[in-house]
């Protein structure tokens, strides 16, 4: 199991730019499965991981009010 560092922004309906919501190091496997328990604590934002080392978005869940 490969272990990297990740980045999870949040985006509210109200904002327009995306907030640092915490850092973690875990697998792909285990980040996406926390992107996706934040998602359904807050349904209305978007949530998005993003690989530290590459600053490639590798999980990313809409908010509910998402228009595009």
């Amino acid at each position: 199991m490969l272990i990297h560092s990740f980045t999870i922004e949040v985006l509210s309906p109200t904002r327009t730019n995306w907030r640092f919501y915490e850092a973690i190091e875990d697998s792909l496997e285990a980040v996406q499965s926390h992107v996706y328990c934040i998602r359904k604590a807050f349904p209305d934002f978007a949530v998005r991981a993003i690989d530290s080392a590459n600053g490639q978005i590798v999980s990313m869940l809409k908010g509910q009010y998402a228009d595009d």
